[in-house]
Protein backbone atom coordinates (compact mmCIF):
# COMPACT_ATOMS: atom_id res chain seq x y z
CA UNK A 1 0.00 0.00 0.00
CA UNK A 2 2.08 3.21 -0.72
CA UNK A 3 1.64 5.79 1.80
CA UNK A 4 0.13 8.80 -1.50
CA UNK A 5 -2.95 6.40 -0.39
CA UNK A 6 -2.70 6.92 3.54
CA UNK A 7 -3.52 9.93 5.60
CA UNK A 8 -2.22 9.13 8.55
CA UNK A 9 0.58 7.01 10.51
CA UNK A 10 0.18 7.10 14.50
CA UNK A 11 0.76 10.68 14.98
CA UNK A 12 1.76 11.42 11.46
CA UNK A 13 -0.55 13.38 9.25
CA UNK A 14 0.63 12.16 5.48
CA UNK A 15 0.95 16.18 3.70
CA UNK A 16 2.07 14.41 0.53
CA UNK A 17 4.54 12.81 -1.53
CA UNK A 18 8.42 14.34 -1.63
CA UNK A 19 9.90 11.98 -4.47
CA UNK A 20 11.49 8.69 -5.11
CA UNK A 21 14.55 7.20 -5.66
CA UNK A 22 16.00 3.84 -6.43
CA UNK A 23 15.78 2.77 -2.67
CA UNK A 24 12.09 4.49 -1.52
CA UNK A 25 10.09 7.41 -1.27
CA UNK A 26 9.66 10.18 0.88
CA UNK A 27 6.71 12.27 2.07
CA UNK A 28 5.87 15.14 4.12
CA UNK A 29 4.09 14.35 7.36
CA UNK A 30 3.12 16.43 10.25
CA UNK A 31 3.75 15.51 13.76
CA UNK A 32 0.76 16.10 15.51
CA UNK A 33 2.46 15.92 18.87
CA UNK A 34 4.99 18.44 18.22
CA UNK A 35 2.98 20.51 15.63
CA UNK A 36 5.93 20.25 13.15
CA UNK A 37 6.48 18.67 9.81
CA UNK A 38 8.84 16.04 9.60
CA UNK A 39 9.67 13.37 6.58
CA UNK A 40 9.57 9.67 6.14
CA UNK A 41 11.17 7.58 4.04
CA UNK A 42 9.59 4.47 3.18
CA UNK A 43 12.69 2.00 2.13
CA UNK A 44 12.03 -0.83 -0.18
CA UNK A 45 15.31 -2.80 0.59
CA UNK A 46 16.99 -3.78 3.80
CA UNK A 47 20.56 -4.77 4.85
CA UNK A 48 20.34 -7.28 8.14
CA UNK A 49 23.05 -8.26 9.86
CA UNK A 50 20.90 -11.33 11.30
CA UNK A 51 23.59 -14.00 9.81
CA UNK A 52 26.30 -11.86 11.42
CA UNK A 53 26.75 -10.01 8.56
CA UNK A 54 24.90 -7.13 6.00
CA UNK A 55 22.83 -9.30 3.80
CA UNK A 56 20.37 -8.34 1.09
CA UNK A 57 16.62 -8.95 2.23
CA UNK A 58 13.10 -6.81 0.43
CA UNK A 59 10.11 -6.52 2.17
CA UNK A 60 6.90 -5.44 1.37
CA UNK A 61 6.12 -1.47 1.59
CA UNK A 62 2.45 -2.60 3.45
CA UNK A 63 4.13 -4.66 5.73
CA UNK A 64 2.20 -8.27 4.92
CA UNK A 65 4.43 -11.34 4.16
CA UNK A 66 7.67 -12.02 5.62
CA UNK A 67 11.51 -10.91 4.34
CA UNK A 68 12.67 -12.16 1.17
CA UNK A 69 16.25 -12.97 1.21
CA UNK A 70 17.66 -11.52 -1.89
CA UNK A 71 21.32 -12.47 -1.85
CA UNK A 72 23.82 -13.62 1.52
CA UNK A 73 27.36 -13.81 1.65
CA UNK A 74 29.82 -13.62 3.87
CA UNK A 75 30.57 -10.13 3.67
CA UNK A 76 29.23 -6.70 4.83
CA UNK A 77 26.99 -5.11 2.03
CA UNK A 78 24.68 -2.11 1.00
CA UNK A 79 21.99 -1.86 -1.55
CA UNK A 80 22.92 0.90 -3.35
CA UNK A 81 20.22 1.39 -6.04
CA UNK A 82 17.51 0.03 -7.94
CA UNK A 83 17.15 0.23 -12.03
CA UNK A 84 14.23 2.41 -13.23
CA UNK A 85 12.51 -0.85 -15.00
CA UNK A 86 13.06 -3.04 -11.53
CA UNK A 87 15.25 -5.76 -13.08
CA UNK A 88 18.77 -5.07 -11.06
CA UNK A 89 19.70 -3.99 -7.83
CA UNK A 90 23.36 -2.88 -7.63
CA UNK A 91 25.03 -3.07 -4.00
CA UNK A 92 28.69 -2.40 -3.12
CA UNK A 93 30.38 -4.95 -0.79
CA UNK A 94 32.50 -3.45 2.35
CA UNK A 95 35.95 -5.12 3.03
CA UNK A 96 37.86 -4.83 6.59
CA UNK A 97 41.01 -2.91 3.85
CA UNK A 98 38.94 0.04 3.57
CA UNK A 99 37.49 -0.88 0.28
CA UNK A 100 34.51 -1.59 -1.72
CA UNK A 101 33.64 -3.36 -4.86
CA UNK A 102 30.31 -3.10 -6.96
CA UNK A 103 28.02 -5.73 -8.44
CA UNK A 104 24.72 -5.73 -9.60
CA UNK A 105 22.10 -9.01 -8.78
CA UNK A 106 19.37 -9.76 -11.23
CA UNK A 107 15.93 -9.50 -9.78
CA UNK A 108 14.45 -11.78 -12.08
CA UNK A 109 12.59 -14.66 -10.51
CA UNK A 110 14.74 -18.17 -9.90
CA UNK A 111 17.98 -18.66 -8.34
CA UNK A 112 19.65 -14.85 -8.03
CA UNK A 113 23.44 -14.84 -8.98
CA UNK A 114 25.40 -11.74 -8.43
CA UNK A 115 27.96 -10.23 -11.28
CA UNK A 116 30.62 -7.97 -10.57
CA UNK A 117 30.31 -4.09 -11.91
CA UNK A 118 33.74 -2.87 -10.34
CA UNK A 119 36.14 -5.00 -8.55
CA UNK A 120 39.34 -3.12 -7.79
CA UNK A 121 42.29 -2.60 -5.18
CA UNK A 122 40.42 1.11 -4.52
CA UNK A 123 37.42 1.80 -2.67
CA UNK A 124 34.18 1.91 -5.18
CA UNK A 125 30.80 2.78 -3.51
CA UNK A 126 27.35 5.30 -3.72
CA UNK A 127 26.60 4.01 -6.82
CA UNK A 128 23.51 5.75 -8.50
CA UNK A 129 21.68 4.52 -11.74
CA UNK A 130 20.47 7.27 -14.28
CA UNK A 131 16.88 7.65 -14.85
CA UNK A 132 17.29 5.84 -18.02
CA UNK A 133 18.74 2.94 -16.83
CA UNK A 134 21.95 3.26 -19.76
CA UNK A 135 24.92 4.75 -17.11
CA UNK A 136 25.69 4.61 -13.32
CA UNK A 137 27.64 6.65 -11.74
CA UNK A 138 29.75 6.00 -8.09
CA UNK A 139 32.44 7.43 -6.16
CA UNK A 140 35.85 5.53 -6.75
CA UNK A 141 39.33 6.29 -4.37
CA UNK A 142 41.58 5.35 -8.17
CA UNK A 143 43.02 8.66 -8.03
CA UNK A 144 43.93 8.64 -4.16
CA UNK A 145 41.09 10.42 -2.91
CA UNK A 146 37.25 9.78 -3.76
CA UNK A 147 36.11 11.10 -7.35
CA UNK A 148 32.81 10.71 -8.85
CA UNK A 149 32.98 8.98 -12.27
CA UNK A 150 30.09 7.47 -14.43
CA UNK A 151 30.48 4.43 -16.82
CA UNK A 152 27.49 2.62 -18.90
CA UNK A 153 25.38 -0.12 -17.65
CA UNK A 154 26.09 -3.83 -18.25
CA UNK A 155 22.73 -4.28 -19.30
CA UNK A 156 21.42 -1.10 -21.25
CA UNK A 157 23.40 -1.20 -24.26
CA UNK A 158 25.53 2.31 -24.47
CA UNK A 159 28.81 2.00 -25.33
CA UNK A 160 31.81 1.42 -22.99
CA UNK A 161 33.73 4.14 -21.04
CA UNK A 162 34.92 5.85 -18.19
CA UNK A 163 34.08 9.84 -17.22
CA UNK A 164 35.36 11.32 -14.24
CA UNK A 165 32.56 14.26 -13.11
CA UNK A 166 34.13 15.92 -9.85
CA UNK A 167 37.43 17.51 -9.60
CA UNK A 168 39.16 17.93 -6.33
CA UNK A 169 36.85 15.53 -4.62
CA UNK A 170 33.47 13.68 -4.46
CA UNK A 171 31.17 11.49 -3.38
CA UNK A 172 26.95 10.32 -3.09
CA UNK A 173 25.85 10.87 -6.60
CA UNK A 174 22.48 11.77 -7.49
CA UNK A 175 20.60 11.72 -10.65
CA UNK A 176 18.00 14.76 -11.73
CA UNK A 177 15.09 12.64 -12.94
CA UNK A 178 14.93 13.74 -16.63
CA UNK A 179 18.85 13.36 -16.83
CA UNK A 180 20.08 16.53 -17.30
CA UNK A 181 22.08 17.02 -14.01
CA UNK A 182 23.94 15.64 -11.31
CA UNK A 183 24.68 16.25 -7.85
CA UNK A 184 27.13 15.00 -5.85
CA UNK A 185 28.57 16.18 -2.37
CA UNK A 186 31.89 17.59 -2.21
CA UNK A 187 32.30 17.49 2.02
CA UNK A 188 29.98 20.18 2.84
CA UNK A 189 29.25 21.57 -0.50
CA UNK A 190 26.67 20.68 -2.67
CA UNK A 191 27.68 20.60 -6.08
CA UNK A 192 25.97 20.22 -9.62
CA UNK A 193 26.77 19.11 -12.93
CA UNK A 194 25.07 19.25 -16.12
CA UNK A 195 24.84 16.60 -17.91
CA UNK A 196 23.59 15.21 -21.35
CA UNK A 197 23.40 11.50 -22.07
CA UNK A 198 21.29 9.17 -24.22
CA UNK A 199 21.62 5.29 -25.28
CA UNK A 200 25.00 6.12 -27.48
CA UNK A 201 26.63 9.07 -25.79
CA UNK A 202 27.20 11.04 -22.62
CA UNK A 203 29.01 14.60 -21.71
CA UNK A 204 28.84 16.48 -18.81
CA UNK A 205 29.74 20.19 -17.92
CA UNK A 206 31.94 21.52 -15.34
CA UNK A 207 30.92 21.58 -11.67
CA UNK A 208 29.22 24.05 -9.95
CA UNK A 209 28.61 24.57 -6.27
CA UNK A 210 24.85 25.00 -5.45
CA UNK A 211 25.39 25.25 -1.24
CA UNK A 212 26.98 24.21 1.65
CA UNK A 213 25.37 21.36 3.72
CA UNK A 214 27.50 20.47 6.87
CA UNK A 215 27.40 16.65 6.95
CA UNK A 216 25.33 15.00 10.10
CA UNK A 217 26.15 11.80 11.67
CA UNK A 218 25.35 9.78 8.99
CA UNK A 219 27.60 7.93 6.76
CA UNK A 220 25.20 7.28 3.66
CA UNK A 221 22.08 8.81 1.99
CA UNK A 222 22.82 12.01 3.67
CA UNK A 223 20.29 14.13 0.84
CA UNK A 224 18.00 13.12 -1.72
CA UNK A 225 16.31 15.47 -4.20
CA UNK A 226 12.93 15.51 -5.65
CA UNK A 227 12.74 14.82 -9.10
CA UNK A 228 12.54 18.37 -10.73
CA UNK A 229 15.67 19.24 -8.76
CA UNK A 230 13.91 22.17 -7.13
CA UNK A 231 14.07 21.26 -3.56
CA UNK A 232 16.32 19.24 -1.50
CA UNK A 233 15.89 16.60 1.47
CA UNK A 234 18.93 16.97 3.44
CA UNK A 235 19.97 15.77 6.91
CA UNK A 236 20.82 18.21 9.40
CA UNK A 237 23.15 18.16 11.87
CA UNK A 238 22.56 18.94 15.54
CA UNK A 239 24.86 19.65 18.36
CA UNK A 240 25.35 17.50 21.33
CA UNK A 241 22.61 19.73 23.38
CA UNK A 242 19.96 19.61 20.45
CA UNK A 243 19.74 16.41 20.11
CA UNK A 244 15.82 15.24 20.25
CA UNK A 245 15.10 11.38 20.67
CA UNK A 246 14.75 9.80 17.22
CA UNK A 247 11.58 8.98 16.18
CA UNK A 248 11.12 5.39 14.50
CA UNK A 249 7.87 3.89 13.12
CA UNK A 250 7.94 0.44 13.55
CA UNK A 251 5.30 -1.83 12.11
CA UNK A 252 3.75 1.46 10.60
CA UNK A 253 0.64 -0.38 8.67
CA UNK A 254 -0.57 -1.21 12.19
CA UNK A 255 -0.82 2.40 12.51
CA UNK A 256 -2.83 2.48 9.06
CA UNK A 257 -5.41 0.19 10.52
CA UNK A 258 -5.44 2.32 13.73
CA UNK A 259 -4.94 6.00 12.99
CA UNK A 260 -5.63 6.24 16.77
CA UNK A 261 -2.72 4.83 18.18
CA UNK A 262 -0.04 7.30 19.33
CA UNK A 263 2.68 4.78 20.72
Amino acid sequence: MPLARVERLGPYEVVARIGAGGMGEVYKARDTRLNRLVAIKVSQEISSKRKGHKDLYRRRADGTGGDEELFVSDVDKNAEHWSPDGRYLVFNTFLLQGRGDLYFLPMADGPRKPSEFLKTPQNEQYANISPNGKWIAYSSTETGTSEVFVRATPWGGAPAGKWQISNGGGSEPRWRADGRELYYRLGAPLMAVSVKLDGTSFESGSPLKLMDVPRGLSLRNTYDVTPDGQRFLIEEPQVADQLEPPIVLVNWPSLVRNPGRHD
